[in-house]
């Protein structure tokens, strides 16, 4: 069993009961990149169970031919025993050191991923196509995190969240660990054997994406032994401050991020769609670290409630750090009141 950073055991693999709280969510994302065949993306699936419903992500970035593989759907369910979604469901094969995931369904082959800007538009004008992704993701360094007690938090855990804090990202209870990743993706009568590197998370508790503050948050993976990820949470409209968040992994030890500043260059005016960006990581080592992120392939998604939108534009960026090079997830989350006519 992987090491465990945090106040967390190896129960913490599995499903949780379920809170109170309407909007309980219990959820894992996972992400790759397997640099030979250059394609990768993020995995999501979450249960709601207040709500009644779980719901699923399968996001694939080609690289080759620019073209994202996308699905999302949501499914009812009965309670939060498992993580099987409409297709997709989450295998435990070794508590805290190996997950199964597998999606076997249709996707939207959008060979202009910014159609999904307007959604309907998306998937009337692309097809969909029948895949089978299968994955087997195996710990390449520590767990980190902690879970929400009632009990006031040890201080010897303070920083291991890899996020500015719970509360603020909108979940009580949070955990994130870099990955192997190896698998095969059939699609179109061919299979595609699949060998890289990534980062996974599991969260529980209750969550709205609308509660959150506009952020940028990056994870790149440079060697097995090497990842990190890094944040920025805009306090203000100007984005003149920013709370920090990350955690940089390497030969098994962590470092949290202490302080962060952050330039983002974007493609169009309104601030939409990044570009690039480079950051400045502080650690609590003393160390600094520069990172520069460049934009690949990118897919703009949302999440809507009660009249409030939450854009989140998903993307693959490589990224450059003291020699090394490495591949990985950006994102970016805006939020926005919806204009009704």
């Amino acid at each position: 069993m992987a090491r465990i950073i945090g106040n967390l055991s190896e129960h913490d693999s599995y499903t949780h009961p379920v809170g109170p709280e309407r909007n309980f969510n219990e959820s894992m994302y996972f992400n790759f990149f397997d640099r030979q065949n250059r394609i990768g993306g993020f995995l999501r699936i979450g249960n709601r169970a207040n709500e009644g419903h779980g719901e699923m992500t399968v996001s694939l970035f080609r690289l080759g031919d620019g073209h994202v593989l996308f699905s999302y759907q949501r499914e009812a369910i009965g309670g939060n025993e498992s993580l099987d979604v409409a297709g997709f469901r989450v295998d435990i094969l070794e508590p805290m050191e190996s997950l199964g995931t597998v999606y076997e369904g249709s996707v939207l082959d959008l060979r202009s991923p910014r159609d999904m800007l307007n959604p309907r538009v998306a998937f009337k004008e692309n097809p969909q196509i029948p895949i089978r992704l299968e994955l087997v993701h195996t710990a390449a360094g520590p767990i980190y995190g902690r879970k929400e007690t009632g009990e006031p938090p040890d201080p010897a855990l303070e920083g291991v969240l890899g996020t500015p804090d719970a509360a603020q990202m909108g979940i009580a209870s949070h955990y994130e660990q870099h990955m192997a990743v190896r698998g095969t993706l059939i699609m179109e009568g061919k299979t595609l054997e699949i060998d890289g590197l990534g980062l996974r998370d599991h969260s529980w508790g209750p969550r709205y994406w609308q509660d959150i503050k506009p952020y940028l948050w990056f994870t790149s993976e440079f060697a097995p032994d090497f990842g990190m990820t890094g944040m920025a949470v805009w306090e203000d409209a100007k984005r003149q401050e920013a709370r920090p968040g990350g955690i940089v992994v390497r030969g098994g030890q962590l470092s949290p991020v202490e302080a962060v500043s952050i330039e983002v260059e974007y493609e169009d005016e309104e601030r939409v769609f990044p570009k690039a960006f480079q950051a400045q990581l502080q650690l609590g080592t003393g160390d600094t670290l520069a990172v520069q992120g460049k934009i690949l392939l990118l897919i703009p998604l949302r999440n809507r409630r009660e009249g409030k939108v939450t854009r989140i534009i998903e993307s693959i960026a490589e990224y450059a750090c003291g020699g090394y090079s490495g591949f990985g997830n950006t994102q970016t989350m805006e939020q926005y009141v919806e204009q009704v006519s």
